[in-house]
Protein backbone atom coordinates (compact mmCIF):
# COMPACT_ATOMS: atom_id res chain seq x y z
CA UNK A 1 0.00 0.00 0.00
CA UNK A 2 2.84 2.36 0.88
CA UNK A 3 4.45 1.59 -2.50
CA UNK A 4 1.22 2.55 -4.27
CA UNK A 5 1.06 5.90 -2.45
CA UNK A 6 4.71 6.51 -3.37
CA UNK A 7 4.11 5.85 -7.08
CA UNK A 8 1.03 8.06 -7.09
CA UNK A 9 3.09 10.82 -5.52
CA UNK A 10 5.63 10.59 -8.35
CA UNK A 11 3.11 10.94 -11.15
CA UNK A 12 3.06 14.76 -11.24
CA UNK A 13 6.84 14.92 -11.49
CA UNK A 14 6.86 12.30 -14.22
CA UNK A 15 4.28 14.23 -16.16
CA UNK A 16 6.34 17.39 -15.86
CA UNK A 17 9.47 15.52 -17.05
CA UNK A 18 7.67 14.06 -20.06
CA UNK A 19 6.25 17.49 -20.78
CA UNK A 20 9.70 19.05 -20.72
CA UNK A 21 11.10 16.35 -23.02
CA UNK A 22 8.22 16.77 -25.46
CA UNK A 23 8.70 20.55 -25.43
CA UNK A 24 12.46 20.24 -26.16
CA UNK A 25 11.80 17.75 -28.95
CA UNK A 26 9.25 20.10 -30.49
CA UNK A 27 11.72 22.95 -30.22
CA UNK A 28 14.42 20.91 -31.93
CA UNK A 29 12.08 19.80 -34.74
CA UNK A 30 10.90 23.34 -35.33
CA UNK A 31 14.37 24.88 -35.04
CA UNK A 32 15.13 27.03 -38.07
CA UNK A 33 18.19 26.31 -40.19
CA UNK A 34 21.46 27.21 -38.51
CA UNK A 35 24.23 29.17 -40.21
CA UNK A 36 26.11 25.92 -40.77
CA UNK A 37 23.08 24.50 -42.61
CA UNK A 38 22.77 27.64 -44.71
CA UNK A 39 26.46 27.49 -45.68
CA UNK A 40 26.21 23.79 -46.53
CA UNK A 41 23.10 24.24 -48.71
CA UNK A 42 24.49 27.37 -50.38
CA UNK A 43 27.73 25.59 -51.23
CA UNK A 44 25.76 22.74 -52.79
CA UNK A 45 23.74 25.23 -54.83
CA UNK A 46 26.92 27.01 -55.92
CA UNK A 47 28.59 23.76 -56.94
CA UNK A 48 25.53 22.48 -58.83
CA UNK A 49 25.28 25.82 -60.64
CA UNK A 50 28.97 25.70 -61.50
CA UNK A 51 28.74 22.20 -62.96
CA UNK A 52 25.71 23.34 -64.96
CA UNK A 53 27.68 26.35 -66.31
CA UNK A 54 25.26 28.80 -64.69
CA UNK A 55 27.94 31.35 -63.83
CA UNK A 56 25.45 34.11 -63.03
CA UNK A 57 24.02 31.95 -60.25
CA UNK A 58 27.55 31.01 -59.14
CA UNK A 59 28.40 34.71 -58.76
CA UNK A 60 25.15 35.41 -56.95
CA UNK A 61 25.61 32.59 -54.40
CA UNK A 62 29.28 33.45 -53.93
CA UNK A 63 28.42 37.06 -53.09
CA UNK A 64 25.69 35.96 -50.71
CA UNK A 65 28.02 33.59 -48.86
CA UNK A 66 30.82 36.13 -48.47
CA UNK A 67 28.74 39.24 -47.79
CA UNK A 68 25.73 37.90 -45.89
CA UNK A 69 26.82 34.66 -44.23
CA UNK A 70 30.55 34.52 -43.54
CA UNK A 71 31.55 36.31 -40.35
CA UNK A 72 34.03 36.21 -37.49
CA UNK A 73 32.80 32.76 -36.44
CA UNK A 74 32.05 31.00 -39.74
CA UNK A 75 34.01 30.28 -42.94
CA UNK A 76 31.82 30.05 -46.05
CA UNK A 77 34.48 29.75 -48.79
CA UNK A 78 38.15 28.91 -48.56
CA UNK A 79 40.54 31.35 -50.33
CA UNK A 80 41.48 28.90 -53.10
CA UNK A 81 37.79 28.17 -53.81
CA UNK A 82 37.07 31.89 -53.93
CA UNK A 83 39.92 32.51 -56.38
CA UNK A 84 38.95 29.75 -58.82
CA UNK A 85 35.35 30.97 -58.84
CA UNK A 86 36.55 34.49 -59.69
CA UNK A 87 38.52 33.15 -62.66
CA UNK A 88 35.31 31.66 -64.04
CA UNK A 89 33.09 34.68 -63.30
CA UNK A 90 35.79 37.01 -64.70
CA UNK A 91 35.74 39.23 -61.62
CA UNK A 92 39.40 40.03 -62.02
CA UNK A 93 39.48 43.19 -59.91
CA UNK A 94 38.11 41.29 -56.93
CA UNK A 95 40.56 38.46 -57.63
CA UNK A 96 43.58 40.78 -57.82
CA UNK A 97 42.60 42.53 -54.61
CA UNK A 98 42.08 39.23 -52.77
CA UNK A 99 45.47 37.92 -53.90
CA UNK A 100 47.24 41.17 -53.06
CA UNK A 101 45.79 41.23 -49.54
CA UNK A 102 46.30 37.52 -48.87
CA UNK A 103 48.17 36.67 -45.69
CA UNK A 104 48.94 33.15 -44.51
CA UNK A 105 47.82 34.17 -41.03
CA UNK A 106 44.31 33.75 -42.38
CA UNK A 107 44.73 29.99 -41.96
CA UNK A 108 45.70 30.45 -38.33
CA UNK A 109 42.54 32.47 -37.83
CA UNK A 110 40.45 29.69 -39.38
CA UNK A 111 41.49 27.33 -36.59
CA UNK A 112 39.08 29.20 -34.31
CA UNK A 113 36.20 29.33 -36.79
CA UNK A 114 33.50 26.87 -37.80
CA UNK A 115 34.48 25.44 -41.18
CA UNK A 116 32.15 24.19 -43.94
CA UNK A 117 31.21 20.54 -43.80
CA UNK A 118 33.35 18.31 -46.00
CA UNK A 119 32.38 18.34 -49.67
CA UNK A 120 34.10 18.24 -53.04
CA UNK A 121 33.87 21.95 -53.81
CA UNK A 122 37.57 22.61 -54.38
CA UNK A 123 38.24 19.31 -56.17
CA UNK A 124 35.37 20.01 -58.58
CA UNK A 125 36.46 23.59 -59.20
CA UNK A 126 40.06 22.54 -59.79
CA UNK A 127 39.16 19.54 -61.96
CA UNK A 128 36.91 21.49 -64.32
CA UNK A 129 39.38 24.40 -64.41
CA UNK A 130 42.13 22.02 -65.44
CA UNK A 131 40.02 20.68 -68.31
CA UNK A 132 39.14 24.21 -69.43
CA UNK A 133 42.46 25.87 -68.62
CA UNK A 134 42.90 27.15 -72.16
CA UNK A 135 39.45 28.77 -71.98
CA UNK A 136 40.34 30.53 -68.75
CA UNK A 137 43.65 31.66 -70.28
CA UNK A 138 41.79 32.99 -73.33
CA UNK A 139 39.44 34.98 -71.08
CA UNK A 140 42.44 36.54 -69.35
CA UNK A 141 44.22 37.42 -72.59
CA UNK A 142 41.13 39.18 -73.90
CA UNK A 143 40.38 41.09 -70.71
CA UNK A 144 41.00 44.80 -70.14
CA UNK A 145 43.73 44.10 -67.58
CA UNK A 146 47.29 45.36 -67.92
CA UNK A 147 49.95 42.95 -69.18
CA UNK A 148 51.40 42.75 -65.67
CA UNK A 149 48.03 41.79 -64.20
CA UNK A 150 47.39 39.24 -66.94
CA UNK A 151 50.78 37.62 -66.47
CA UNK A 152 50.31 37.52 -62.71
CA UNK A 153 46.86 35.91 -62.89
CA UNK A 154 48.02 33.39 -65.49
CA UNK A 155 50.95 32.45 -63.27
CA UNK A 156 48.67 32.09 -60.25
CA UNK A 157 46.23 29.95 -62.25
CA UNK A 158 49.02 27.62 -63.39
CA UNK A 159 50.12 27.26 -59.77
CA UNK A 160 46.57 26.48 -58.58
CA UNK A 161 46.10 23.79 -61.23
CA UNK A 162 49.40 22.03 -60.51
CA UNK A 163 49.45 19.29 -57.85
CA UNK A 164 53.21 19.69 -57.24
CA UNK A 165 54.01 16.03 -57.84
CA UNK A 166 56.24 16.49 -60.91
CA UNK A 167 59.69 18.11 -60.58
CA UNK A 168 59.49 19.29 -64.20
CA UNK A 169 56.24 21.15 -63.57
CA UNK A 170 57.62 22.72 -60.39
CA UNK A 171 60.74 23.86 -62.24
CA UNK A 172 58.58 25.31 -65.01
CA UNK A 173 56.53 27.31 -62.50
CA UNK A 174 59.70 28.57 -60.85
CA UNK A 175 61.05 29.71 -64.21
CA UNK A 176 57.81 31.53 -65.01
CA UNK A 177 57.90 33.18 -61.58
CA UNK A 178 61.50 34.30 -62.18
CA UNK A 179 60.54 35.76 -65.55
CA UNK A 180 57.66 37.67 -63.93
CA UNK A 181 59.90 39.09 -61.21
CA UNK A 182 62.50 40.13 -63.78
CA UNK A 183 59.90 41.63 -66.12
CA UNK A 184 58.10 43.63 -63.41
CA UNK A 185 60.62 44.71 -60.75
CA UNK A 186 58.92 46.22 -57.72
CA UNK A 187 55.56 44.77 -58.75
CA UNK A 188 52.60 45.08 -56.38
CA UNK A 189 52.34 41.30 -56.59
CA UNK A 190 56.02 40.55 -55.98
CA UNK A 191 55.54 39.44 -52.39
CA UNK A 192 52.75 37.02 -53.33
CA UNK A 193 54.85 35.54 -56.14
CA UNK A 194 57.85 35.02 -53.87
CA UNK A 195 55.89 33.70 -50.89
CA UNK A 196 53.20 31.62 -52.60
CA UNK A 197 54.00 30.87 -56.23
CA UNK A 198 57.74 30.33 -56.43
CA UNK A 199 59.03 27.31 -54.53
CA UNK A 200 62.70 27.37 -55.43
CA UNK A 201 65.00 25.40 -53.15
CA UNK A 202 68.75 25.79 -52.94
CA UNK A 203 71.33 24.07 -50.77
CA UNK A 204 71.98 25.64 -47.39
CA UNK A 205 75.19 27.60 -46.89
CA UNK A 206 76.07 25.22 -44.06
CA UNK A 207 77.26 21.66 -44.64
CA UNK A 208 78.83 18.74 -42.81
CA UNK A 209 81.15 16.09 -44.20
CA UNK A 210 83.14 13.05 -43.13
CA UNK A 211 86.02 11.19 -44.76
CA UNK A 212 88.09 8.05 -44.22
CA UNK A 213 91.38 7.92 -46.09
CA UNK A 214 94.61 6.14 -46.75
CA UNK A 215 97.77 7.59 -48.24
CA UNK A 216 101.52 7.76 -48.73
CA UNK A 217 104.11 10.15 -47.29
CA UNK A 218 107.66 11.08 -48.26
CA UNK A 219 110.03 12.87 -45.88
CA UNK A 220 112.52 15.45 -47.10
CA UNK A 221 115.72 16.92 -45.63
CA UNK A 222 117.19 15.31 -42.53
CA UNK A 223 113.89 13.62 -41.78
CA UNK A 224 114.35 11.55 -44.96
CA UNK A 225 117.58 10.18 -43.46
CA UNK A 226 115.99 9.45 -40.10
CA UNK A 227 112.76 7.84 -41.29
CA UNK A 228 111.51 5.91 -44.30
CA UNK A 229 108.55 6.83 -46.46
CA UNK A 230 105.25 6.06 -44.78
CA UNK A 231 101.79 4.68 -45.42
CA UNK A 232 98.79 6.24 -43.70
CA UNK A 233 95.28 5.74 -42.43
CA UNK A 234 93.04 8.40 -40.91
CA UNK A 235 89.75 10.22 -40.83
CA UNK A 236 88.48 13.77 -41.09
CA UNK A 237 85.38 15.81 -40.33
CA UNK A 238 84.49 18.83 -42.48
CA UNK A 239 82.36 21.83 -41.59
CA UNK A 240 81.34 23.91 -44.59
CA UNK A 241 80.00 27.42 -44.99
CA UNK A 242 79.44 28.64 -48.52
CA UNK A 243 82.84 28.08 -50.21
CA UNK A 244 84.83 27.75 -46.98
CA UNK A 245 85.66 24.35 -45.47
CA UNK A 246 87.16 23.74 -42.05
CA UNK A 247 88.66 20.24 -41.89
CA UNK A 248 89.67 18.52 -38.67
CA UNK A 249 91.89 15.52 -39.46
CA UNK A 250 93.88 12.91 -37.62
CA UNK A 251 96.22 10.46 -39.31
CA UNK A 252 98.74 7.80 -38.39
CA UNK A 253 101.63 7.36 -40.83
CA UNK A 254 103.44 4.03 -40.47
CA UNK A 255 107.09 3.57 -41.53
CA UNK A 256 110.48 2.59 -40.14
CA UNK A 257 113.59 4.29 -38.88
CA UNK A 258 116.13 4.97 -41.64
CA UNK A 259 119.15 4.74 -39.34
CA UNK A 260 120.11 4.17 -35.72
CA UNK A 261 118.80 7.04 -33.62
CA UNK A 262 120.41 7.68 -30.24
CA UNK A 263 120.81 10.38 -27.62
CA UNK A 264 123.56 11.51 -25.25
CA UNK A 265 122.41 9.00 -22.64
CA UNK A 266 123.14 6.15 -25.03
CA UNK A 267 119.51 5.21 -25.58
CA UNK A 268 119.06 3.62 -29.01
CA UNK A 269 116.27 3.36 -31.54
CA UNK A 270 117.59 0.88 -34.06
CA UNK A 271 117.48 1.22 -37.81
CA UNK A 272 114.55 -0.60 -39.45
CA UNK A 273 112.30 -0.54 -36.40
CA UNK A 274 108.72 0.66 -36.70
CA UNK A 275 108.08 4.40 -36.52
CA UNK A 276 104.66 5.96 -36.20
CA UNK A 277 104.05 9.55 -37.35
CA UNK A 278 100.95 11.10 -35.82
CA UNK A 279 99.52 14.27 -37.38
CA UNK A 280 96.53 16.17 -36.02
CA UNK A 281 95.46 19.08 -38.17
CA UNK A 282 92.91 21.86 -38.60
CA UNK A 283 92.87 23.15 -42.19
CA UNK A 284 90.87 25.95 -43.77
CA UNK A 285 90.09 25.52 -47.47
CA UNK A 286 88.39 27.65 -50.11
CA UNK A 287 86.63 26.24 -53.17
CA UNK A 288 88.01 27.81 -56.34
CA UNK A 289 86.34 25.44 -58.82
CA UNK A 290 83.15 23.42 -58.53
CA UNK A 291 81.07 21.61 -61.14
CA UNK A 292 78.53 18.81 -60.99
CA UNK A 293 81.44 16.34 -60.85
CA UNK A 294 84.50 17.94 -59.24
CA UNK A 295 85.41 20.40 -56.50
CA UNK A 296 88.90 21.88 -56.11
CA UNK A 297 89.88 23.55 -52.82
CA UNK A 298 93.34 24.84 -51.86
CA UNK A 299 93.91 24.97 -48.09
CA UNK A 300 96.27 26.01 -45.34
CA UNK A 301 96.44 24.34 -41.96
CA UNK A 302 98.01 24.20 -38.53
CA UNK A 303 98.37 21.23 -36.22
CA UNK A 304 100.79 19.05 -34.34
CA UNK A 305 103.17 16.28 -35.40
CA UNK A 306 104.90 13.56 -33.37
CA UNK A 307 107.10 10.68 -34.46
CA UNK A 308 107.56 7.81 -32.04
CA UNK A 309 107.80 4.06 -31.72
CA UNK A 310 104.47 2.18 -31.60
CA UNK A 311 102.87 1.60 -28.19
CA UNK A 312 103.93 -2.05 -28.01
CA UNK A 313 107.58 -1.14 -28.65
CA UNK A 314 107.42 1.61 -26.04
CA UNK A 315 106.12 -0.89 -23.49
CA UNK A 316 108.91 -3.33 -24.35
CA UNK A 317 111.66 -0.71 -24.43
CA UNK A 318 110.78 2.31 -22.24
CA UNK A 319 114.01 4.04 -23.33
CA UNK A 320 112.34 4.80 -26.65
CA UNK A 321 110.20 7.35 -24.83
CA UNK A 322 113.26 9.61 -24.71
CA UNK A 323 113.78 9.38 -28.47
CA UNK A 324 110.34 10.62 -29.52
CA UNK A 325 110.49 13.45 -32.08
CA UNK A 326 108.01 16.14 -31.14
CA UNK A 327 105.20 16.79 -30.54
CA UNK A 328 105.57 20.23 -32.08
CA UNK A 329 103.57 22.74 -34.10
CA UNK A 330 103.10 21.89 -37.75
CA UNK A 331 101.99 23.97 -40.73
CA UNK A 332 100.57 22.62 -43.96
CA UNK A 333 99.67 23.79 -47.44
CA UNK A 334 97.95 21.85 -50.19
CA UNK A 335 94.76 21.19 -52.12
CA UNK A 336 91.91 18.69 -52.26
CA UNK A 337 90.14 17.45 -55.37
CA UNK A 338 86.76 15.82 -54.82
CA UNK A 339 85.20 13.61 -57.46
CA UNK A 340 81.46 13.57 -56.78
CA UNK A 341 79.71 10.22 -56.95
CA UNK A 342 76.20 11.59 -56.38
CA UNK A 343 73.67 10.66 -53.71
CA UNK A 344 69.94 9.94 -53.98
CA UNK A 345 68.34 11.97 -51.21
CA UNK A 346 64.71 11.15 -51.99
CA UNK A 347 63.89 14.87 -52.26
CA UNK A 348 61.65 16.14 -55.05
CA UNK A 349 64.24 18.83 -55.76
CA UNK A 350 67.78 17.71 -56.66
CA UNK A 351 70.43 18.67 -54.12
CA UNK A 352 73.81 18.91 -55.85
CA UNK A 353 75.58 19.88 -52.62
CA UNK A 354 74.88 16.52 -50.99
CA UNK A 355 76.99 13.69 -52.42
CA UNK A 356 79.40 10.83 -51.85
CA UNK A 357 82.93 11.55 -53.01
CA UNK A 358 86.37 10.21 -53.73
CA UNK A 359 88.94 12.72 -52.50
CA UNK A 360 92.50 13.13 -53.72
CA UNK A 361 94.49 15.33 -51.32
CA UNK A 362 98.04 16.64 -51.46
CA UNK A 363 99.59 18.33 -48.42
CA UNK A 364 103.05 19.78 -47.86
CA UNK A 365 103.52 19.26 -44.12
CA UNK A 366 106.08 21.45 -42.33
CA UNK A 367 106.73 20.25 -38.75
CA UNK A 368 108.59 22.73 -36.55
CA UNK A 369 110.62 20.23 -34.51
CA UNK A 370 112.74 21.97 -31.87
CA UNK A 371 116.28 20.64 -31.54
CA UNK A 372 115.51 17.73 -33.87
CA UNK A 373 116.15 16.98 -37.54
CA UNK A 374 114.86 19.48 -40.07
CA UNK A 375 112.78 18.55 -43.05
CA UNK A 376 109.22 18.30 -44.24
CA UNK A 377 106.72 15.71 -45.40
CA UNK A 378 104.95 15.35 -48.73
CA UNK A 379 101.65 13.48 -48.34
CA UNK A 380 99.19 12.16 -50.90
CA UNK A 381 95.97 10.58 -49.71
CA UNK A 382 92.88 9.01 -51.24
CA UNK A 383 89.69 9.27 -49.24
CA UNK A 384 86.06 8.20 -49.40
CA UNK A 385 83.29 10.15 -47.71
CA UNK A 386 80.19 12.26 -48.03
CA UNK A 387 79.03 15.84 -47.72
CA UNK A 388 75.52 16.73 -46.55
CA UNK A 389 73.70 20.06 -46.94
CA UNK A 390 70.03 20.69 -46.24
CA UNK A 391 67.81 22.46 -48.73
CA UNK A 392 66.38 25.88 -47.94
CA UNK A 393 63.71 27.85 -49.75
CA UNK A 394 64.95 30.85 -51.71
CA UNK A 395 62.56 33.80 -51.49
Amino acid sequence: MKKLYFLLALLPFTAVSFGQTDSLETEILNYSSSKSDIISKARRLLLDSFMADDLDKVEEVKDYLLKEVEDANYVALFPAEHWLILYWTEEYDELLLSLQEFDRDIYTGMEHKILPSQDVMYESLQGKSLVWEEKLEWKLRNSALSEEEKDFLRLNLAWMLDDGSQPEALEGLNQRADIFLESYPGSTYENFVRQELRYKYVPSDWGLGMEFFTGYGMFSGELADWFSNTGAFGMGIDGEYDKLTLSLRIAGWIGTTGKDISNEQGMLWKKGEAALTFIGEAALGYTVLETDRIKLSPFGGIGVTEISAPEDDLNTNPDLEHLIVGPDVTYSLGATLDYKLGLETGELVENKKTYWFLRLRYAYVMPQFLGNPGGNLHTLSLGFGAVFRNLKREL
